[in-house]
């Protein structure tokens, strides 16, 4: 079995939401999980700004952190009021 289906395969099963960004922002794949919770207009997801997905100012602030930094070290955090937590 080849190890892209294997894995792809797992992440579409988890129900902790996956979010893969180019470097550039812009989605690469998001889980089904990760799809439901946050339901965009539109339909398909690939391409889209990670902005055009998430309205939460923190999660996005922490998005253009990490893809300015080069990924590095993840970090962890909470939204406000919604009490989603993020890494």
């Amino acid at each position: 079995m080849e190890k892209k289906f294997v894995l792809e395969s797992i992440v579409k099963e988890m129900q902790t939401g996956v979010l893969v960004l180019d470097k550039n922002g812009r989605v690469v794949y998001a889980n089904p999980y990760f799809v439901n919770s946050f339901p965009s207009d539109g339909g398909v997801l690939e391409g889209k700004p990670a902005a055009a997905l998430i309205d939460d100012r923190d999660l996005l602030n922490a998005i253009d952190s990490l893809l300015s930094s080069g990924g590095g070290d993840g970090i962890n955090i909470e939204t406000a009021g919604r009490g989603r937590f993020f890494n």
